[in-house]
């Protein structure tokens, strides 16, 4: 018995390590194919962190704005938001507002709910259809 439950230990490891695992730059890549969705590439932890990341900066900027703020502003907003996010965000946010500062900004010119402005950018991944409202 113990043999077995060592050889299941031993396999799992490796799998847990991999979970634990966040690396920033690597999520961030998933532009290199525009045409390829994001989960391809990129693990659900990885997808849900930077959804949440970019919903929080959409969510922030949207209630800062008034509804017909110019481009400057809205770039000036995403410049600042993340040091309005709590610490954990912080590094994340930076690099998506790097990354996708000219998509960011786009998306907050429209009406779009933050949601559905980070799934255009692709960094939330669109609803299956039965969770469709």
């Amino acid at each position: 018995m113990r043999p077995g439950i060592l050889l299941c230990l031993l396999l799992a490891i490796p799998a847990w390590v991999q979970c634990g695992r966040f690396d920033d730059e690597e999520i961030l890549d998933t532009e290199s194919d525009p045409t390829a969705d994001v989960t391809d590439d990129v693990d659900t932890y990885k997808v849900f962190a930077l959804c949440g990341v970019c919903k929080r900066i959409m969510e922030n900027v949207k209630s800062r704005l008034s509804d017909n703020a110019s481009k400057e502003e809205i770039m000036t907003a995403l410049n600042n938001v993340c040091d309005r996010l709590p610490k954990l965000m912080k590094g994340t946010c930076k690099k998506v507002v790097r990354k996708y500062l000219n998509k960011l900004a786009d998306e907050l010119s429209t009406d779009d709910s933050p949601r559905k402005a980070c799934v255009a950018i692709k960094l939330c991944k669109p609803k299956a259809f039965w969770e469709l409202e």
